[in-house]
């Protein structure tokens, strides 16, 4: 068990504790704040989430047109690589998964 020092008193009391046992003091969790900042990389902006869909346009043309020339494996795989582009630019508007 991790352990931190009560700034107000002194005392010790464990990393997830939310107040002091011994003086009551509200204690602010290190953790929560550096876990915010972790998860603002995953949120994309609208700028990117724009890129995004635009490029996975481009792979589904690009999906398309080898699937005319009949090269069905790189067909799917540009069609499932356009799809996550696509889902993860639109997640930015809001207008997908």
């Amino acid at each position: 068990m991790t352990t931190i020092t009560c700034l107000h008193c002194g005392g010790e009391l464990d990393l997830l504790s939310v107040n002091c046992p011994n003086c009551g003091n509200k204690i602010k969790p290190e953790g929560a704040a550096a876990a915010k900042t972790k998860t603002r990389f995953l949120k994309p902006t609208k700028l990117l989430g724009a890129l995004l869909v635009a490029l996975s346009l481009g792979f589904f043309v690009s999906a398309y047109m080898t699937f005319s020339s009949g090269k069905t494996d790189v067909t799917i795989t540009y069609s499932i690589v356009g799809l996550a582009l696509g889902i993860w630019g639109g997640r930015a508007f809001g207008i997908m998964l």
